[in-house]
């Protein structure tokens, strides 16, 4: 059996029912069709398949930055370059205490806004970030990560001065 690609033309050869094609990219539709070879000739091509769009993970989220709050973290970062020919889905939000603490998922639901508040932190602890991109294939890299301490907004006395010549 030959397997053809449209576009693009891409073929793959096998004596079984199925096969890979190669060279394909991700988040373009193809259809293909196949033709059957034996002794006696290769036979007219069959009917062309329904469209099928390869994919594969998106790529890390870059750019995390993170705003100090009190007992939270505002993070944000920039999509990924590649969302691996899928549209993506969710972003996942890990912490962890920098002293040595395990990664844990932030649970704020499933959201594609390149943002999130990550609560109920202890004020005065270091925690370290990362941030996971999602697409219907799965989960890609992890972005870099980043460090950040919540903390009480700082408070300014004001004192009067009676003396003051203006």
């Amino acid at each position: 059996y030959t397997v053809t690609s449209s576009p693009g033309g891409f073929t793959a050869n096998t004596a079984n029912a199925t096969t890979t094609v190669s060279g394909l990219t991700n988040g373009v539709t193809y259809t293909f069709t196949v033709t059957a070879t034996n002794a006696l000739g290769t036979s007219v091509s069959s009917g062309s398949s329904s469209g099928v769009t390869p994919a594969s993970v998106p790529g890390a989220p870059t750019n995390l930055a993170a705003t100090v709050q009190d007992s939270s973290i505002d993070l944000s970062w920039t999509a990924p370059a590649s969302n691996g020919g899928s549209a993506l889905t969710d972003y996942v939000v890990e912490y962890k205490l920098t002293s040595g603490g395990t990664w844990a998922i932030f649970s704020d639901g499933v959201n594609t806004v390149p943002s999130a508040t990550v609560t109920s932190l202890s004020n005065d602890n270091s925690y370290d970030f990362r941030v996971y991109a999602k697409n219907i294939i799965g989960t890609g890299s992890a972005s870099s990560e980043v460090s950040a301490t919540p903390g009480s907004p700082a408070q300014v006395l004001i004192q009067s001065f009676s003396d003051l010549v203006i």
